[in-house]
């Protein structure tokens, strides 16, 4: 699952961030990432497709204590949140209340994903069929 959002997600976003210039007025991009699974048990969507919901947290190196370690408040967490469909290795960002592909954090024209994309199907749901 790691692999997948490091592949689909963080390593384009940090070739993104090293070809910016350094004289921008953006914020400053992270210096370290880190990937958690939020739920370790997968979920199902409404298509019957397993999903398990994942959340990046974000550090820069200024960020250190007194006694020179990295304390864990540094850490922004959940930066980015999303969901990987591990059979497909489907990596989707949450923007907003939608999920979309990973491209929107590059700056690329994304679509949104579909309706049923990162949505656990509800036991009424599962009831009713």
């Amino acid at each position: 699952m790691t692999e997948a959002v490091q592949k689909s997600l963080l390593a384009p976003l940090a070739a993104k961030e090293r070809a910016r210039s350094r004289f921008s007025r953006a914020r400053a991009p992270a210096s370290v990432r880190r990937v958690r699974v939020l739920e370790p048990l997968a979920k199902t969507d409404a298509n019957g497709a397993s999903f398990v919901t994942y959340a990046v947290d974000e550090r820069h190196d200024w960020e250190t204590g007194e006694d020179g370690k990295i304390p864990e408040e540094a850490w922004r967490r959940e930066a980015i949140v999303g969901c990987v469909y591990l059979e497909r290795g489907e990596v989707y960002v949450k923007r907003g209340k939608q999920y979309h592909r990973p491209e929107v954090l590059l700056g690329k024209k994304a679509t949104a994903a579909p309706e049923h994309a990162c949505v656990e199907k509800t036991r009424e749901l599962a009831a009713a069929e």
